[in-house]
């Protein structure tokens, strides 16, 4: 049963004076919320967070811990209502938000926050696909991702308007292009009926493709191949990946020799099976994602040396999206996890050096960085 309370943040905010907020400062209550939800007590934290903004503290870092507590009670079926409640804050309750002092760099820097942990956070649970997944998932209408997506559209154009250059802009972005694909599929997946998952989806579309024109029937026959052959290949049934789409069984090119001759590259060799696992140790345990994406390349590699180039142009198409896309956070997550348990322990202290960017000091030790790494974390 959840806890918070959204309606705390309904609108429209009556601005207090600025000596409220600025004394909640003072007296430290906003950094013993800060605390709580940095050491992992985001529900003590948005708790908290509630209680001053029942008292019209209108800081926006209380708002983001308490959205954040909102948002993991109720899961992603609530994203579309913070999201709003997000764009309504940005364009009409600017003025009632605090602190007053540099308030267009707090409130992107909460926000870059709020929208990182949302992420990291159903990103999370989607690839443990735990209870809580599952739980999100049931509670969940089959046109949810859209309606997240055209909520997320909304808060894009008010960071626009209201702040310059909006450093939460990539991430909010990074959210979009997860629910547009991974939660969008994991939807259509919950909500298909039973029967249709033991379909044959490339059957339907070859059914409904235009007829190519027939070979002569003397190439025809020696194109095919003997009954022998037949049999030494063997009939196999399609194998599916976690979509529902067909896909190249792996292990093609061991069952059966092809039944012509392997391209070779442009060095005069056929290209030899992919690694199993090419990765080196360092990366850990391999994602789902990373196992999804290994699996097409290797079923690419496999098609393109049997010569269906018809398939292996799907598979192109589809590779050529992520590589535009690429997100080492999915494909990789675990070489990720100590810095993400780094900056969740220490962004109290990180969070004002955010506010800093684009001064004088923060672009002299951006650049120092860029240009000698080594020194830059020898010093």
């Amino acid at each position: 049963m959840p806890s918070l309370d959204p309606s705390v943040l309904d609108g429209p905010l009556r601005a207090v004076s600025p000596g409220v907020i600025d004394l909640a400062v003072e007296d430290s209550s906003v950094h013993r919320v800060s605390q709580l939800a940095h050491r992992g007590e985001v529900i003590e934290a948005a708790q908290q967070a509630e209680a001053l903004l029942a008292d019209r503290v209108y800081d926006m870092r209380l708002i983001g811990y308490f959205l954040f507590g909102v948002f993991l009670e109720r899961g992603l079926a609530y994203l579309p209502d913070l999201l709003y409640r997000i764009r309504d804050l940005l364009m009409d309750d600017f003025a009632a938000l605090g602190p007053n002092r540099r308030k267009p760099r707090v409130v992107d820097a909460v926000l870059l926050w709020l929208f990182q942990s949302i992420d990291a956070r159903a990103r999370f649970h989607a690839d443990f696909q735990d209870e809580t997944w599952q739980a999100w998932l049931d509670d969940s209408g089959s046109g949810l991702s859209k309606r997240i997506v055209a909520s997320v559209a909304e808060v894009q154009q008010a960071a626009t308007t209201r702040l310059d250059e909006p450093q939460c802009a990539p991430a909010l972005l990074r959210l979009r292009l997860w629910i547009e694909n991974d939660f969008a599929r994991a939807l259509v997946r919950q909500h298909q009926p039973a029967a249709s998952v033991t379909t044959r989806p490339l059957e339907r579309a070859r059914a409904s493709e235009r007829p190519v024109a027939r070979a002569p029937e003397r190439l025809r026959q020696s194109e095919r191949p003997r009954q022998s052959e037949r049999a030494h290949a063997g009939e196999r049934p399609r194998e599916f990946d976690r979509s529902g789409e067909p896909s190249v069984p792996l292990s093609a090119t061991e069952e059966a020799a092809p039944a012509r001759p392997a391209r070779t590259t442009l060095v005069g060799t056929a290209p030899g099976p992919m690694p199993a696992n090419p990765l080196p140790a360092e990366v850990g345990e391999v994602s789902p994602a990373m196992q999804e994406l290994l699996r097409k390349l290797r079923g690419f590699s496999n098609l393109v040396q049997r010569g269906d180039y018809a398939k292996a142009a799907v598979i192109a198409n589809d590779l050529r999206q992520i590589i535009e896309n690429f997100d080492p956070v999915v494909f990789l997550p675990r070489l990720f996890v100590d810095y993400f348990r780094n900056l969740n322990g220490s962004i109290a202290e990180i969070l004002p050096h955010w506010e800093a960017m684009g001064s004088p000091s923060w672009k002299a030790l951006e650049q120092f960085y860029r240009v000698d790494l080594e020194s830059f974390l020898d010093e």
